[in-house]
């Protein structure tokens, strides 16, 4: 598998996340809006004999930082009956050298915004959920015990990021991924 994740922050004035997920852009309203950096997440799938072209297009833009590369590996978490999926509100952990974050999501992309969607995340001690995590745990159902949650999936990958900025207002981090879903 390998993909692409392209994550777009811009400096424009926005509603704040959880708000802009709840509105349509017809329904935007300027008045409430505060100033700060949006992130924008694009994924997509490239073949892999486009990899060389797409780092070369890439490497050929201002750059900020590139070619850093980091071990990923994910493991999302749900109870036996799906419950999380249901809701939907995936949980992952995953192991980013020697520390381990907690991340959950809130909604599909098919029902909230086009581009956006909440995201939480703690740093925990294990590989474990932690279900006590400050600002992820509280994000999931009361209903959801710690005992109840088994791992559904594992990815692990190799992810290349090359970060640039097209202009001073806006930042691009192309994140490509390569790797394993088990």
């Amino acid at each position: 598998m390998k993909s692409v994740r392209l994550q777009i922050a811009a400096g424009l004035p926005v509603e704040s996340r959880r708000a802009l997920t709840r509105k349509s852009k017809a329904q935007f309203d300027a008045s409430t809006v505060e100033t700060s950096p949006t992130e924008v997440e694009l994924k997509r799938v490239v073949p892999a004999p486009e990899f060389p072209k797409l780092k070369r297009v890439l490497l050929a833009r201002p750059i900020v930082r590139s070619e850093v590369h980091s071990k990923l590996i994910s493991i999302y978490y749900d109870t036996p009956d799906h419950a999380l999926h249901r809701k939907p509100k995936p949980i992952r952990v995953r192991r980013q050298g020697r520390q381990f974050i907690q991340t959950v999501k809130e909604g599909t992309l098919a029902e909230l915004d086009f581009l956006t969607r909440c995201e939480w995340e703690d740093p925990i001690a294990s590989k474990r959920p932690d279900l006590d995590a400050p600002n992820t745990g509280k994000r999931l159902p009361d209903s959801i015990h710690e005992e109840d949650l088994q791992p559904v999936f594992t990815t692990s990958l190799t992810r290349t990021v090359i970060e640039i900025e097209p202009n001073p207002s806006t930042r691009i981090e192309a994140a490509i991924d390569e790797g394993e879903i088990r």
